[in-house]
């Protein structure tokens, strides 16, 4: 594919002999995007983009993070790169039922390693809540489990560390 000749000049930038740099000119976008770290993540998914600069306060370019640097954080955060246990509810927002459930997994002699939540996509009075925990006996997994389904709705578990999965 030949767009442009050696030395024609393209949004004020003069050519070079190298074709590749003409071929990434017409592919990129005239906008700029750029972020704080804190809301790069946000950008990128809303704007379908896989990396941008990261600024400082003061406007200075500190990187550039791509969705590498964020999977990475995902599976850092989550601890899947462990193995463990991994619940997954539906639960309402009620005081104190988050406690419960991990008054379950300590008592069933599991340790936590995240808790995560969120309200997307769920209808209001509810959350969804996500616990990644490790060292539960494979023989209290199934005890659990029934107790769990008690406490709201249970839609996913598994233990990595056996290779098992279930969705409900």
């Amino acid at each position: 594919m030949n767009f442009l000749q050696n030395g024609t000049t393209f949004a004020g930038i003069r050519l070079s002999k190298d074709r590749h740099q003409a071929k990434t000119l017409l592919l990129m976008t005239p906008k700029i995007l750029e972020a704080g770290n804190d809301e790069a993540a946000g950008i990128m998914l809303s704007n379908g983009i896989s990396g941008m600069p990261v600024v400082s306060n003061r406007g200075k370019m500190e990187g550039i993070i791509t969705k590498s640097d964020i999977f990475r954080c995902f599976v850092s955060f989550t601890g899947t790169a462990n193995k463990g246990q991994v619940f997954a509810f539906n639960l309402q927002e009620k005081p104190g039922i988050i406690k419960n459930l991990t008054d379950m997994i300590r008592s069933s002699g599991g340790r936590l390693c995240s808790i995560m939540t969120s309200y997307d996509d769920i209808e209001e009075g509810f959350r969804k809540v996500f616990f990644h925990t490790f060292d539960i006996d494979p023989s209290s997994f199934d005890g659990l489990v029934e107790k769990f389904h008690g406490t709201g709705e249970l839609i996913y578990v598994a233990d990595l560390s056996l290779g098992f999965r279930k969705i409900f």
